[in-house]
Parts: structure tokens; sequence; C-alpha cells
């Protein structure tokens, strides 16, 4: 399909056969990034001096998740500004979704997991323990697959340790003092991850976790916990915690804005192609649209009493990182809001990314996501699309772990709880 040169689109127009002419000479503000490759950061680094991490701990957010599960999980709170009202919800998978599951071999179907969780948790009070150590395990893998994707933050041991730190209250600094215990750890990390081990690397490399951590904490507590709606301003508001303390490269932006510039991205092993994304020109435009789109879906969840947490997660997911609002930190921002739309409806999170093969597999298919999204882009309904169907497939098959493991929670004799 040839794509439209019109302002509102964010795809380039087709020019006629004959040599191809360099990115940068047709879009002069444009910036390629490439996925492998660290950014270098400036002289102002986390470094420079010590930083306080942003405001608003896991204190409060971990023991509200923890006393949610114990009223029925996942709770189905309002949108609509009756705060702490819950909403009846019946979950239902897209044929295709069940036709993934079913070919990768699910103990039972998703949505019947999801379900029978739910009622059996509420109805009976079902001890909560091991859902919940699920459930912090793999916000860990969470963190550390998605900074793993983008070459950020340090390897799992170090991810973890922080991590559970945060998630029980601390305040974590990522500042620490050179040849320090934890210094010497977090540097011989960048060293088996054959990443730069300065001091500045070694203390970037925490904030980049911290800052996740954090971020993904403010998500839940906003979304999950207090049922409010996910606006643009939010949307800025986790960006600007996810990029704390100057870890952004010197040409990404600033925290919380949108890009003003051309974009583009170097995906996976093949370094010849690049996904373009829109035009920094309707950005604007795109986001506002993005947010009302996933706040009528949302609602409307509400008003029909059904929902597929999936395709759901997974649409909106593929479509933000598609328009890829912000200089950096659009790949993490995308994941953050995929598994906060999960954990709200779904009860938990799909982790990936924490290796090299998952690493490319995700890649690979983000960059043909962005493909089919510019192609479907104001030429197919939004209710009518498929670009994110390839990301749902691959999000639902890493779930598989986590399903099985509330399948078997669930399933066991009410006598043992």
């Amino acid at each position: 399909m040839e794509q439209s040169s019109s302002e509102f689109s964010g795809s380039p127009s087709k020019k006629a056969k004959g040599k191809r002419q360099s990115l940068t000479n047709i879009f002069p503000e444009l910036r390629i990034h490439t996925s492998p490759t660290r950014q270098p950061h400036s002289t102002s680094s986390p470094s420079a001096s010590p930083t306080k991490s942003p405001t608003k701990s896991l204190a409060k957010t971990i023991p509200k998740l923890k006393a949610s599960m114990r009223k029925g999980w996942p709770r189905w709170l309002s949108i609509r500004g009756n705060s702490g009202e819950e909403v009846d919800l019946t979950i239902r998978i897209a044929d295709y979704l069940r036709e993934e599951a079913n070919n990768n071999d699910f103990s039972e179907d998703p949505a019947t997991i999801i379900q029978t969780v739910k009622n059996k948790s509420g109805r009976f009070g079902k001890e909560t323990a091991a859902l919940w150590a699920k459930i912090e395990d793999n916000l860990v893998e969470l963190v550390y697959g998605s900074n793993y994707i983008e070459t950020l933050g340090s390897d799992f041991d170090i991810t973890e340790k922080l991590c559970r730190r945060i998630f029980r209250g601390e305040e974590v600094k990522a500042y620490v003092e050179a040849r320090s215990a934890e210094y010497e750890a977090a540097r011989a990390a960048l060293l088996a991850l054959k990443r730069p081990s300065t001091f500045d690397d070694v203390v970037r490399s925490r904030q980049e976790v911290i800052n996740h951590a954090h971020a993904l904490n403010y998500a839940i507590d906003h979304v999950v916990l207090d049922g409010q709606q996910i606006t643009e301003n939010f949307l800025k508001e986790v960006h600007r915690k996810l990029c704390f303390g100057g870890v952004l490269g010197e040409d990404a932006g600033s925290p919380g804005d949108y890009r003003t510039w051309e974009i583009a991205a170097r995906h996976g092993k093949d370094m010849r192609s690049k996904s373009i994304f829109i035009r920094a020109s309707v950005v604007e435009d795109y986001m506002k649209a993005f947010v009302e789109d996933l706040t009528n879906d949302m609602i409307l969840a509400e008003e029909s009493k059904t929902v597929d947490p999936f395709d759901m997660a997974n649409r909106y997911c593929h479509r933000l990182v598609c328009i890829h609002p912000f200089g950096d930190g659009n790949g993490r921002m995308c994941r953050i809001l995929l598994n906060v739309l999960l954990l709200k409806y779904a009860g938990h999170v799909s982790t990936f990314g924490g290796s090299d093969n998952e690493r490319e597999e995700y890649l690979d298919l983000a960059r043909r996501g962005n493909k089919k999204f510019h192609e479907e882009d104001m030429e197919v309904a939004e209710e009518e699309k498929r670009g994110h169907r390839e990301l749902a497939r691959f999000t639902l098959r890493k779930c598989k772990g986590t399903l099985e493991h509330l399948w078997a929670w669930v399933s066991k004799d009410e006598t043992k709880q």
C-alpha cells in the first residue's frame, strides 16, 4: 500500500524507483537510534553528584497491592471517577489468542484461569502469599527483561537486589562510593555483560534499574490500585520517573516531553533495516487520539462487562511504541503500559527479553509491527487493525508459566490453604 504524504501521516511517501536517498537527506531532523549500543552520556551524568530517587517509593504501593489480592484478584476498579467502586467483568479471549494457547499446550484456557482465580480468591479468601510471591518475582523479571532489550540497567542479580529493596520500601540511591562492595559488584556485572564500566557507567546502570522500578510503581498505583484513567499527563509523568537522574542521552530531549524531531530506530540483528516513526509535527495529535481511544475501550469494557486483557494491552502497547512520542525510553514505556493493563485486568504481567534470543525475537516482531502500523494507519478502523496481533501472541506465550502457576495455585485443595 502506498503511504500517504499528507501532514497527518507519520509515514514518508514512497519515491519513484532509482537510487535511494539517505534517510537523513530526506529528513534533516532525523535521529537514528541503534538498539544494541548504549547512548553516550553527558558530563552531567548521574554520577556527578549523589542523586535522590523520585518521590514516593514502593513503600505504600506494595502493601496496597498485597491487600488487594485478599479481596479477590484481580480487582477491577472502575475508571469513571467512582473511587474504589468495583465492576464485574467476564474475561473473553479472542479466537486468535485461544488458538495460540491451544497450539502451545496451555493446561487450561487463559480466560478460565483468570476468572477462576478472581472468583475463588474473593469467595474463599484464599491465602495469597504464594500468589504475591509469584507476582513480585515477575515484577523483578519485568524490569530486568525490559532493560535488557534496550541494553540498559545491570545483570539479573543486581536488578533483583535493587528491586526487592525498593519493593520493601527502602530508599535506594544510584550513587555508590568507588571501590565499595556495591560498586565492585555493579562494575563486575557490566564487565560480564561486555558493556562500558567506568564509574559513570556503574552509577548510570543502577539509576536505570531504580528508575524502572519507580516508574512501574507509579503506574501500578495509578492504574491498578487507584483505578484512574490513563491520560497524557500520566504517561508523561511515568516517562519522567523512568528517565530521572540524567540518564537520557544528549540528543534525547527532556524527561516527560514529547519529541520535536523525526526519529528512526534499528532493530535486532539486521542493522540495515530501520523503523521510521510518526512525524514529530503530529505526535500530539496521535497521542490525544491514543488516550481517548484507550479510555473509551476501558469504559466500554465496564459497560459491556467483558474484556480481553491480552488484546487490549497489546493493541495499545503496539500503538504507543509505533507513535514513539518521546526522544528515548519508548520501548520501556510501552512495556510498562502493556503490563499495567495486564495486571489490572488479568492479574499478572508478561515477562520477556531477558535473553539474547528473546530480545532478538521481540525486536524483530517490533520492526514488523511498525511496518504494519504504517500500512494500517488512517486506512483501517482502529477496532479492525491487526498490527498488534503478532505481539499479542508472543506476550501470551510468555505468560504461560505464570498462568500455569496460577492454575496450580487455585486448583489446590481448599483445606490445604
